[in-house]
């Protein structure tokens, strides 16, 4: 859990953090990052911390190119 302290002066407890993605011209649109957070939401209410699949996913993927790096040699 960590503090957020908005620059209104209001403080915000907070569980966890997921970056949906970068804005702009090489990153996603405003209307894609909103269905993100849509899907997001729905996950969290499905009991399901979207920030520990993003690291599940990432450790997977790291897993995999190691594999295949070493079971094609």
């Amino acid at each position: 859990m960590y503090i957020v302290v908005k620059t209104s002066g209001s403080v915000i407890f907070r569980r966890e953090a997921v970056t949906l993605g970068r804005y702009g011209k090489d990153g996603i649109s405003l209307a894609r990052a909103r269905e993100l957070c849509i899907d997001t939401r729905r996950a969290v209410a499905a009991g399901i911390s979207p920030a520990l699949e993003k690291r599940r996913g990432k450790r997977k993927l790291e897993e995999a190119k190691c594999s295949g790096e070493f079971g094609g040699r």
